[in-house]
């Protein structure tokens, strides 16, 4: 072996040794037989020996340091070497644990600089990202430096961005040697320090990298920038692991939202495949189908739809599998309880981002709110209609009425004279007063009745009406008064709430007929809220009084309960009712703004609950009627009516009572009487409804003409509600608004009230 050849080869100390002794061998037998063939025989091959012995010993010497100091600098290679490789090593395999512990992806990153510096001991540690226009923008989202190394200022002016965005660039790594100066006083002391910069890199491409600084020039051996490389990989995988599960956990709380929020949802939410096999059911559901959640899951829908909704939902559920549009329908479920229940039934598929169906759904919705609601409504409909017709009959029935009942009293009058026979004008007086009543209650259940609100406590109005009924129900029923609410006060009209009282009280008598019952009655303040008015199209939230008028009778059925508000429907038998009572109390609460609950079932009683909406104004008293029939005058009066027998009767009626009397059936004739003679007429009474002017555009013109004539316009407030007409009324200067029918007393005291304010 050459000595070149052993200073390539890697060397132990056997080599050396060997080394030594060939050479030194090779050496003495070389110069001892060169001395000997040269000087043999003289003394100078002693010297020469002695000589060469020198010379190997330094030749030795110099060749052993040689050796030696090869060695030491291959081992320090070495050992560096395998420094730079255990500390790229090291920081790999923290990394690798940081990334099994990792809960975010920003702490991970700062853990991965953090153990570069700290377990790698790397004086630095970055890491950059791309924004969203690529390389021309980049942020710095993590850093970690070594705070005890000997550093005054950066070892890179822009934090390595300049070799993250070559990395991102060319997507491979890039090493770099930096020289620092480390200030002016050190003019001749500079750093060097080796960086490294590595791409992160996922699926769809770069978009970071990290970027680390070593102590000393060329810091970065092809082994360690190997392992460097598996550490950037590593990062950008645990970057991206994080992210996807980051967005699975993002994922998982939405759906855990969504199906928390389908889970409360109201209505029934089935999800099928689309061989119909049933993979969910909400709790609504469960509730509207009386079935359990375990008895539904995993089974075919269209063996449970059809024992649940019937062959009509299986044949709709087939044309929406077959032509995957939607369609809705309605079906009626039968539970498990024998129950029926009204249901509307949406079934669409589910398309996934490709448009392909994924699965379908059933939207299962309980029609019975709104079908009550429907209910209510069409029957106040039939309300609103039958009302408009019965006041139409009450219009004309009242000027027929006004025509009998004053010409009966001047029959009446006459008979007083030695007519004969004056019971029968009795009769027929009595029974168009009955007819007149009857016809009261009509326009009660019409709204059109006459308004006199008043601010009262309902408190001494119910205990004054069953002090009166007292006497006049059966004794075998026990009345239960409960008054909750001494105070509780309400705008109403006294006569018709007292109305209200009276009819309620007799119907749950007649349902107690003939046996021992218990009515009772109570009065109660309530607040309804939004959910509970909802439920009812004639009361809103807000407070009310309640008057429950509960009895132990025969109740009704569902049939009947439906029908007890119509007009003329009665279950007594012939001669002991009207049908009128319940169709006027729902007139009379509906025109106050309260609402009707009725609750009942057969041979259970019934109970029926008036909310009326309470007040909080003083209480105001009211006026006193006025006593006694004022006497007639000889004052000149124009009287206006459309029909003939009223203006027959009436005109002779005020001659009687004293009165100069034109009378006239035409609007626009009467305005030309008044106009040719206005000085001559001190009170004009017309009637309201007439063809071409009605009565208060009819006042309008003769107050034109005369501003101070009083004027008495008489009215069964059937085209108009009452509200308007008396409002119009009071615009056009009418003193005095009269109903139709008005009998000769009323007319009397009018219009005595209206001359005298006029003097």
């Amino acid at each position: 072996m050459t000595i070149p050849s052993v200073f390539k080869s890697r060397q132990t100390p056997l080599s050396i040794a060997l080394v030594y002794a060939l050479a030194g061998g090779a050496w003495l037998l070389g110069t001892n037989a060169l001395t000997a063939t040269l000087f043999k025989g003289q003394p100078l091959v002693i010297w020469l020996t002695v000589l060469n012995g020198v010379l190997l010993i330094g030749v030795s010497a110099v060749l052993l340091f040689l050796l030696i100091r090869r060695r030491e600098a291959t081992i320090t290679r070495s050992q560096e070497s395998l420094r730079r490789t255990n500390r790229a090593l090291a920081t790999l395999s923290e990394c690798d644990q940081a990334l099994l512990h990792a809960a975010d992806e920003q702490g991970f990153i700062r853990d991965v600089c953090r153990i570069a510096v700290e377990h790698g001991g790397y004086r630095q540690a970055w890491a950059w990202f791309a924004e969203a226009d690529g390389v021309a923008s980049m942020r710095p989202v993590a850093c970690w430096e070594n705070k005890a190394a000997d550093m005054k200022s950066h070892l890179d002016s822009d934090m390595g961005q300049g070799v993250a965005r070559e990395a991102l660039s060319t997507g491979c790594h890039v090493i770099r040697n930096i020289t620092t100066r480390l200030g002016a006083g050190e003019l001749f002391r500079r750093i060097a320090c080796s960086v490294i910069s590595l791409p992160l890199s996922d699926d769809e491409g770069v978009f970071g990298a990290l970027v680390i600084y070593a102590d000393g020039a060329d810091a970065f051996a092809p082994e360690e920038a190997d392992l460097l490389r598996k550490l950037a990989g590593n990062l950008a995988h645990g970057i991206t692991t994080l992210r996807v599960q980051a967005e699975k956990c993002q994922l998982e709380k939405q759906h855990a939202i969504l199906a928390a929020v389908i889970d409360q949802f109201m209505q029934g939410v089935i999800l099928f495949a689309p061989d119909g096999l049933i993979s969910y059911v909400n709790q609504a559901f469960e509730r509207i189908s009386g079935t359990d959640h375990a008895d539904i899951i995993n089974t075919r829908i269209h063996s449970y739809g059809k024992s649940l909704l019937g062959s009509p939902f299986i044949q709709a559920l087939n044309d929406v599998v077959a032509q995957s549009k939607p369609r809705t329908g309605r079906y009626v479920i039968v539970r498990d309880d024998d129950s029926n229940l009204d249901v509307e039934v949406i079934l669409s598929p589910v398309r996934e981002a490709s448009g392909a169906v994924a699965s379908y759904v059933a939207i299962v919705r309980d029609m019975t709110p709104e079908m009550h609601l429907e209910s209510q409504l069409r029957h106040a409909q039939k309300m609103e209609a039958v009302g408009t017709l019965a006041g139409g009959i009450a219009h004309d029935f009242n000027n027929i009425l006004g025509a009998i009942i004053i010409s009966t009293e001047l029959a009446l009058d006459d008979a007083k004279e030695g007519a004969s026979n004056p019971e029968l004008l009795e009769i027929v007086l009595n029974a168009a007063e009955r007819g007149r009543n009857l016809v009261t209650q009509i326009l009660a259940f019409s709204r059109q009745g006459e308004q006199k609100r008043q601010t009262v406590r309902m408190a001494p109005i119910v205990k004054e009406c069953l002090k009166l009924l007292r006497a006049s129900l059966p004794t075998t029923i026990d009345i239960r008064p409960t008054i909750r609410c001494e105070d509780a006060m309400a705008s109403i009209d006294p006569t018709q709430i007292h109305q209200v009282i009276v009819n309620l009280c007799t119907n749950a008598a007649h349902a107690m007929h003939g046996k021992v019952g218990t009515l009772e009655v109570v009065l109660t303040d309530v607040t309804l809220h939004e959910d509970e008015a909802g439920t009812h199209p004639d009361l809103h939230a807000g407070p009310y009084v309640e008057l429950s008028v509960k009895d132990t009778g025969h109740g009704m059925g569902s049939e009947v309960l439906e029908r007890i508000f119509d007009p003329f429907f009665t279950t007594k038998e012939q001669g002991r009712g009207t049908g009128l009572g319940l169709p006027v109390v729902y007139g009379i609460v509906k025109d106050h703004g309260g609402g009707i609950v009725v609750e009942s079932e057969p041979d259970r009683g019934t109970t029926v609950r008036v909310l009326i909406p309470r007040a909080e104004q003083v209480e105001e008293q009211p006026d006193a009627a006025p006593d006694g029939i004022p006497a007639g005058g000889n004052e000149r009066i124009l009287y206006v009516d459309d029909e003939e027998d009223l203006v027959a009767t009436t005109g002779e009626m005020l001659r009687r009572l004293g009165y100069e009397v034109v009378a006239t059936t035409g609007s626009v004739e009467a305005l030309k009487l008044f106009t040719a003679h206005p000085g001559q007429f001190d009170l004009i009474i017309t009637d309201q409804t007439m063809p071409l002017l009605t009565g208060t555009e009819l006042t309008r013109g003769i107050r034109r003409l005369r501003p101070e004539v009083p004027v008495l316009l008489c009215s069964g407030f059937i085209d108009q509600d009452e509200r308007t007409i008396l409002q119009e009324a009071r615009a056009a200067g009418i003193a005095e608004v009269l109903r139709k029918p008005v009998d000769r007393d009323e007319m009397a005291r009018a219009i005595r009230r209206a001359l005298d304010r006029s003097v």
